[in-house]
């Protein structure tokens, strides 16, 4: 198994997996200098000679061409479905696309451009007739950040389940993975070889590159070229790297108007609700927008602060991701603690969660949290009113509960010796 180290994580993986396979590892250099090219050359020729050991097959100049030419009859197959995919009204669902995007990294380039070639012809057979999957002007989303990878593709089926279409993927699972051809300059063997390396590692907008002002750029492109009115940014649970360029993709696209949200997940179906209410609100508040200002075409789209509830939903929401403290998230929105507790409430009670333990750790101490749980374990009632009257009857030291055996003290009075 061939396993690329872009990240610390890649790296545990690889030692994970030495125990059931042989592991060769590519390490991704961290920048795109000419001797960090070199470097990479000299990795690709030693995985050439292992696979060679391994397949019992030759890499020639003619095998290598070939394969050159395969892909890049892959990659004009690309070209021309994201052509189709653009047509307005859409002729397929973004999750769709999506999927076959990732089909890529499970298939040979040749049986991939095959199948492409084929779902190409159904496209603009399509488009003659005018067939199209809805007639509806929906939110166009574009998803970045984390890969998104089949069969976990939660996120673009909700994104459309909640009246929207992904009408652009930025993740390295889909146009990106095969959209920048390889540039022989030199026809060589050697040529073809470093053209590989520089196809790698010079247009790749990953954020394992410290400097990566390729990938702001190219989500500028594929914002104006999609007509994209929203962004999820999606963190994959332990994807550091994405994380980290989350605050500055937020600042880029910040200051173009277009409006981003912040979703993290994992493997599994345990979060799929909580991702709900967030991609629901989100979608809510770009749809508002379009209708209260009688916007036509997607490109006049301009998101700004937009007062409403589902804008109100999504601070909320956004604010606490970021562990804002409560008072700041109200005087920022100009609510009372009152109105935005209230709020918060409505989003719980619609399925999403709100993680505020960090807020409850900085203004109540250890203590007394422990007292309030106790409190609730053993409570009737889940009224705050009820629980605030009862508080109020105690006084510092009081004990509302606690775990012993009765016994007498020497002047005759009857308590308890508290064990917990």
């Amino acid at each position: 198994m061939v396993v690329p180290i872009t990240c610390d994580c890649k790296k545990k993986i690889a030692g994970m997996l030495q125990d059931s396979c042989e592991i060769m590892t590519l390490h991704v250099p961290a920048s795109r200098e000419d001797d960090d090219i070199d470097e990479y050359v000299r990795q690709l020729y030693e995985l050439m000679a292992r696979l060679e050991d391994v397949t019992g097959n030759t890499v020639t100049y003619e095998t290598l061409a070939e394969g050159f030419r395969k892909v890049g009859l892959a990659q004009y197959e690309l070209s021309e479905f994201i052509r189709l995919k653009k047509n307005t009204p859409y002729l397929i669902r973004g999750s769709h696309a999506m999927t076959m995007l990732n089909a890529a990294a499970y298939m040979s380039a040749e049986r991939w451009a095959a199948a492409m070639h084929t779902v190409n012809a159904e496209l603009k057979q399509k488009a003659v007739a005018g067939q199209t999957v809805t007639s509806k002007k929906l939110p166009r989303i574009l998803l970045t950040g984390s890969p998104i990878v089949f069969p976990n593709v939660k996120i673009p089926l909700l994104i459309e389940e909640m009246g929207g279409i992904v009408a652009g993927d930025e993740t390295c699972m889909g146009e990106r993975g095969m959209w920048d051809p390889a540039v022989i300059v030199d026809d060589s063997f050697d040529g073809m070889m470093r053209a590989l390396a520089n196809r790698a590692l010079r247009p790749c907008p990953c954020p394992t590159f410290a400097d990566n002002t390729q990938r702001i750029y190219r989500l500028k492109q594929l914002i104006k070229d999609n007509q994209i009115q929203g962004v999820i940014y999606h963190v994959l649970r332990g994807c550091l790297v994405y994380d980290y360029e989350y605050k500055k993709i937020e600042e880029e696209l910040g200051a173009l108007d277009i409006p981003v949200i912040r979703l993290e997940s994992d493997y599994n179906e345990e979060d799929v609700e909580q991702l709900r209410i967030r991609i629901e609100a989100f979608i809510e508040l770009i749809k508002r927008y379009v209708a209260e200002n009688d916007i036509e075409r997607p490109q006049d789209i301009v998101v700004r602060s937009v007062v409403n509830k589902s804008g109100l939903k999504v601070y909320i929401i956004q604010s606490i991701d970021r562990r804002k403290s409560l008072e700041d998230i109200a005087a920022s929105k100009g609510i009372t603690m009152d109105a935005l507790l209230t709020e918060m409430e409505h989003i719980i009670s619609s399925g999403a969660k709100l993680n505020i333990d960090y807020y409850i750790d900085e203004v109540i101490d250890d203590d007394h949290q422990e007292v309030l749980l106790d409190y609730w374990r053993s409570a009737e009632s889940d009224s705050i009113e009820e629980a605030y009257a009862e508080f109020k009857k105690m006084d510092i030291g009081d004990n509302i509960g606690l775990e012993g055996f009765v016994f007498k003290t020497k002047t005759g009075e009857v308590t308890v010796h508290a064990k917990k």
